[in-house]
């Protein structure tokens, strides 16, 4: 199998360094180029917000999102994230971060964590919405929202979608639809410190303020082994 670089947005990147929203967008062999680039340029959109770079809060301390065609086979014999660790091992990516494959099959799900391990994470290209899953997948790994810190949980209840919720814009007209809710419906907006539900939705990349600091709060639980020094957040 074949993987060819295209492109790479960065963001105060240090290679060296463990605290990266680091994710390398893949395309399958059966997704088109352009397809592909449009996912990328949603993570990138993503780590914008969280990077700031025009801002003097950041909820993320480095960003480095990349692209990638391949000749990646989603429908070859076996498992999808076993084969998808064999292709990263096959083509020799370092350690670390999200991979996230871009695919022709009905799957969207991630397996492992980002910060200090190497995670992958599958989305869909032709379904509603399908790049504020690239977003949710690109997210998931470096959220700590199950209970494994305190801090995300206050906003979280136990589950990374709670994130998530349908931000509601007047009147007759349609809420947005945010990340981190991905595809689910009402039983995860009606929940957590971001809840809010309406029937009628458009999708909005737009991440909620606390899926922005729940990201910082696990790169905090990261780099201070889960202890937390208590320092202010940027935001305050």
């Amino acid at each position: 199998m074949t993987v060819d670089f295209k492109s790479q947005t960065t963001y105060g990147y240090n290679r060296w360094s463990n605290y990266v929203f680091d994710v390398n967008v893949i395309g399958s062999k059966n997704v088109s180029n352009s397809t592909i680039e449009a996912a990328y340029d949603a993570v990138v959109d993503a780590a914008e917000q969280l990077y700031a770079p025009n801002s003097s809060v950041y909820y993320i301390p480095s960003a480095h999102i990349s692209w990638y065609t391949s000749s990646f086979n989603e429908y070859q014999e076996g498992d999808l994230a076993p084969n998808a660790y064999d292709f990263l091992n096959e083509h020799s990516f370092p350690e670390g971060g999200q991979h996230l494959f871009v695919i022709d099959r009905e799957e969207n799900f991630s397996v492992n964590t980002a910060w200090e391990k190497t995670a992958v994470g599958f989305v869909e290209h032709d379904r509603p919405g399908w790049l504020n899953t690239a977003i949710h997948e690109s997210l998931h790994p470096y959220l700590f929202g199950y209970g494994e810190c305190g801090q995300v949980s206050n906003y979280s209840e136990g589950s990374d979608h709670y994130l998530g919720k349908v931000e509601s814009m007047g009147f007759n007209n349609p809420g947005l639809k945010t990340p981190m809710l991905g595809h689910y419906g009402e039983n995860k907006a009606n929940q957590g410190g971001c809840s809010n539900w309406e029937d009628d939705f458009v999708y909005t990349p737009n991440l909620t303020n606390c899926t922005m600091k729940s990201m910082w709060y696990s790169y905090d639980h990261v780099r201070t082994d889960g202890e937390h020094d208590w320092s202010s957040p940027p935001w305050e």
